[in-house]
């Protein structure tokens, strides 16, 4: 008898993107492959750390807090009817057409309008800057190697989803 559902990500095909005017969305997806068990209030959280040098100043940037759901009105929680899939947007890729650079954003659990806050260290010449920020450069981001996980919790559910990330 099942206990907890089993809840998996979707296959690596199911990782989808698309664009509107200047944005890009990347979204991910989970799937409930129980056969009995409801998940209820599944949330998913982003623990994303990065660090490493780029034009003579080391970085460590962390994102860290709930993701979305990518269902109307962007909830941050919902539930996953057994053998039921649903994606849950990872970031945004938005380059407005006077701006110079690229920008990735990742949403908070109020979607988009509300970026989730990347804190940003910097060391240049010896002095320590603290600063948070809505989005990271591009150029900035691909410079770093970045490792991190996604969890997903629910009601009586804590699962590493096994997306391990890390981006060299």
């Amino acid at each position: 008898m099942e206990r907890t559902p089993n809840i998996l990500p979707k296959s690596v095909e199911d990782v989808s993107g698309y664009r509107i005017s200047d944005e890009y969305f990347l979204r991910l997806c989970v799937r409930n492959q129980s056969r009995f068990k409801v998940v209820r209030n599944a949330k998913p959280f982003l623990k994303l750390k990065g660090h490493g040098t780029a034009e003579d100043v080391s970085y460590e940037i962390i994102v860290d807090g709930g993701l979305c759901w990518a269902e109307l009105g962007n909830p941050s929680r919902i539930d996953i009817n057994c053998g039921e899939g649903t994606p849950f947007d990872f970031c945004l890729i938005i380059k407005p057409l006077n701006v110079k650079s690229a920008h990735i954003l990742f949403p908070s659990e109020k979607g988009y309008k509300v970026p989730r806050p990347i804190m940003i260290k910097e060391i240049r010449n010896g002095t320590v800057r603290h600063r948070p920020d809505g989005r990271i450069e591009v150029f900035l981001f691909l410079k770093l190697n970045w490792n991190g996980e996604i969890v997903l919790t629910s009601d009586r559910l804590l699962k590493n989803l096994g997306l391990v990330l890390s981006i060299s």
